[in-house]
């Protein structure tokens, strides 16, 4: 027979001061570019600016605009898994309380946040390095990958950027099977189905999935790799 467990909205809370202040410490901060706003009028006519250079001008600034956006949402997001993975998020179903499975809900939805945030500020990253130099990229086709990597001029950064894709790559895969695919982070209890010739072989589901611990580990390792690489960025992007 199984035990049925019944939660309230009420179980549900926020992160509350006290836990905020007792992660700071485990927050690195990142830099952002300091591109700064123009008055394209006045470029124009007192400056005597090209149309071309008022709009690379413009354009970088507003990217680096939406990334610090981005960033402050990013962030949040992060405190929001560290907090609710340090409530308590067991690894193992059958050590589960009550409020682990609140923990475990809460923490697995900002999980998922944050993968699309952190998604979503490496393109809009990739758009301003497609801005700064100059790759002719269209913004509707471009995705920050190797691809887009490979077209950068300045080797340094070319190499910066794809190890910073290799590091990332394993948590890459974990996003897109959480918006594409069977997610990785849930046991896979489906049947497969191969063909030698005619004769059908049915298999039966790993029931594999990356536990709470993995994800975490995951997800704290790709903040601290994109804090390091914008330390980096902005100060030979300038």
């Amino acid at each position: 027979m199984k035990n049925n467990i019944t939660i309230k909205r009420s179980d549900f809370r926020h992160p509350t001061r006290e836990e905020i202040r007792a992660i700071k410490h485990l927050i690195p901060k990142f830099n952002l570019f300091n591109f700064q706003e123009i008055n394209e009028l006045s470029e124009i006519l007192n400056n005597k600016k090209p149309f071309e250079d008022v709009h690379y001008l413009n354009n970088l600034y507003w990217w680096n605009f939406l990334l610090s956006n981005r960033r402050g949402v990013l962030v949040h997001a992060y405190e929001e898994v560290l907090v609710h993975y340090k409530r308590g998020v067991p690894d193992e179903f059958k050590k589960y309380n009550n409020q682990d499975f609140v923990n475990r809900i809460q923490f697995i939805f900002f999980c998922e946040t944050y993968l699309y945030l952190y998604s979503s500020f490496k393109d809009s990253l990739g758009q301003l390095l497609n801005v700064y130099f100059k790759l002719g990229v269209d913004e509707d086709k471009l995705h920050f990958n190797f691809s887009l990597v490979k077209k950068i001029p300045d080797s340094k950064i070319k190499k910066l950027l794809g190890d910073f894709l290799t590091a990332t790559n394993e948590m890459n895969q974990i996003r897109n099977s959480l918006a594409h695919r069977y997610p990785m982070t849930s046991p896979d209890y489906r049947t497969s189905l191969k063909f030698e010739g005619n004769s059908p072989t049915l298999g039966m589901g790993a029931k594999t999935a990356i536990p709470p611990s993995g994800v975490f580990d995951k997800i704290v390792k790709s903040y601290h790799l994109l804090s390091s690489l914008l330390d980096v960025l902005t100060l030979v992007i300038i």
